[in-house]
């Protein structure tokens, strides 16, 4: 505890006289009660000398939860989704609209090579709020055993037509990190009679079968037929669907699970789960109480308005969500107002009051997010949230919604007065063998800045600065995700790596290079310097020069 820990209250408050404790261990032992020599966070809410700060973090004087965001992945291409295996790696794969899923180890290293690229099929376009691309996946639960996913995206032919399509894939069996592309078997297509509105989510529930969220189809107003796409229980837009993609080796690609509640009727698809939905795009099973399981199972969906409401839904079995007939709780098309539902189930319903519960969430102020590594800023344009294998929760954002746009981030959501032991929320991923290059820099104070370090033949190293300019380090910056090289750091500025070996010396790179190892070099581990002359760069996502 006194050798890894005793930095924090430097963190926790601006009391000069507390941070002198850092050098008496006496004294340091005695303000942290320390009970446990494996809790580097103890008793901090119940010791007045150390918990000032932290009291802010709850809420603020109008009841808006403060939270605080630790950015883990940046320089994506509108990151649409992120989901996790549930094979114990602990990787988590985040999807780019224009058709790539990048794999990132639990270190938050990202594989160099692209997990999926299906970038040629998909359609998108750089316009943006272009809602077609690359839009949902989803592992299947015996991934670890059988290597099948299952992903959700637009296509198009010369005639200016447009699908949906649901694909399975499997990984290849090389390398866990790389899927199999010529594994591809079309699952599903549905055509789409306009470009908006287009879905997106795929989920796998405890019972087994793939749930398939569709959107209406397009334009305002869900204008097909005389009830639209979303009240016709014949079309299989506008819905949740359910299907059976199990043991699909030999026969049909799915199954109809047989309590589906339309099978039987001559007037229904029988994938049909649940109607009258505008354009569901991101949904979620409850996971349950942790100590219960109370509640576990329940699937909430967001569907997207038209003009008045956004709805928070619990979906199920059979039900009718009013679409176009009513908007949230209003009519919307009164003709067929009259035979809709006349009302929709909502997150935390009270009961005797049939409201919806709820506490607004902002950024953290003054001292709440001085922490290490947490921030209280974001990108403006949210697009989706998450959950990594442990259960942590992130959300993606960008500062340009455009599919060809590299402002997309992914944040972690932080409640820095929540801050549980070390021993509570420590993970042992399984292990899994690493065949794509790696590179990474070990940030300072600031992101975007650090010594290069990299990974070449099976171990990490440094660099020398050797010849080290501008044109290498926009090599790097690149393939951190940053748009812009601000500058080339030498003689060790940001530390020197001394626990690692010299891995690259007299790099010269054109600048156009996807990454370090292809630049010209004195050769792998080949070098005349030490580490006084590990090499750094300073990174930007926006243009220095304006």
């Amino acid at each position: 505890m006194w050798q890894t820990c005793r930095g924090l209250f430097r963190h926790l408050s601006p009391d000069r006289e507390l941070w002198a404790l850092e050098g008496n261990r006496a004294k340091f032992c005695h303000y942290l009660s320390l009970d446990d020599e494996d809790y580097c966070f103890p008793r901090l809410l119940v010791n007045e000398n150390l918990n000032s700060n932290l009291g802010r973090v709850v809420a603020d004087a109008k009841g808006c939860l403060q939270l605080c965001l630790e950015e883990v992945a940046n320089g994506l291409r509108n990151p649409v989704a992120m989901v996790h295996a549930r094979d114990g790696t602990h990787r988590f794969f985040v999807a780019e609209q224009v058709g790539l899923v990048w794999a990132y180890l639990p270190d938050r290293s990202r594989l160099e090579k692209p997990f999926l690229n299906i970038s040629r099929a998909v359609l998108t376009s750089p316009w943006e709020g272009d809602e077609r691309g690359f839009l949902g996946l989803a592992f299947h639960p015996g991934f670890r055993h059988n290597g099948k996913l299952y992903v959700y995206y637009s296509v198009g032919d010369d005639d200016f037509r447009e699908w949906i399509r649901i694909s399975e894939f499997r990984v290849s069996e090389d390398d866990v990190n790389t899927v199999d592309h010529g594994s591809e078997r079309i699952i599903l297509e549905i055509e789409e009679p306009a470009s908006n509105h287009n879905g997106g989510q795929l989920l796998f529930g405890d019972d087994g079968y793939l749930y398939i969220f569709t959107g209406d189809g397009g334009m305002a107003g869900d204008p097909f037929g005389k009830f639209g796409n979303a009240q016709n229980k014949s079309a299989l837009l506008g819905k949740v669907l359910r299907i059976d993609v199990n043991r699909n080796e030999r026969g049909p690609l799915y199954r109809i699970p047989p309590d589906n509640p339309f099978v039987g009727d001559p007037a229904a698809r029988p994938e049909v789960y649940a109607l009258g939905v505008r354009n569901m795009w991101r949904c979620s099973f409850d996971r349950g109480d942790p100590a219960t399981d109370a509640g576990r199972g329940r699937l909430f969906c967001g569907d997207v308005g038209q003009n008045k409401f956004e709805e928070v839904d619990l979906v199920e079995r059979g039900r009718n969500y009013g679409w176009r007939a009513r908007e949230g709780f209003e009519c919307y098309d009164r003709k067929l107002c009259a035979n809709a539902p006349s009302r929709l189930m909502s997150l935390r319903e009270n009961l005797g009051t049939s409201q919806w519960r709820y506490s607004e969430i902002c950024m953290g102020r003054g001292q709440t997010c001085q922490f290490p590594g947490l921030i209280n800023n974001y990108y403006p344009h949210i697009i989706s949230f998450a959950e990594d294998e442990a259960g942590e929760l992130y959300f993606m954002s960008t500062g340009m919604p455009s599919a060809t746009a590299a402002h997309g981030v992914v944040y972690k959501m932080i409640d820095p007065s929540r801050r549980a032991p070390p021993g509570k929320c420590q993970i042992q991923p399984a292990q899994v063998k690493v065949r794509s290059r790696l590179i990474h820099f070990v940030p300072k104070e600031s992101p975007g800045r650090g010594r290069v370090e990299v990974f070449a033949g099976g171990r990490w190293g440094t660099v020398c600065d050797d010849a080290w300019d501008i044109k290498a380090a926009a090599v790097v910056c690149r393939q951190l995700g940053f748009a812009y090289a601000v500058r080339a750091a030498k003689r060790a500025e940001f530390g020197e790596g001394r626990t690692l070996p010299i891995l690259l010396d007299d790099v010269r790179c054109a600048g156009g290079e996807r990454n370090l190892l292809q630049c010209a070099h004195a050769g792998l581990g080949s070098h005349n310097c030490d580490h006084q002359e590990d090499a750094g760069v300073v990174c930007s996502r926006e243009d220095p020069d304006l």
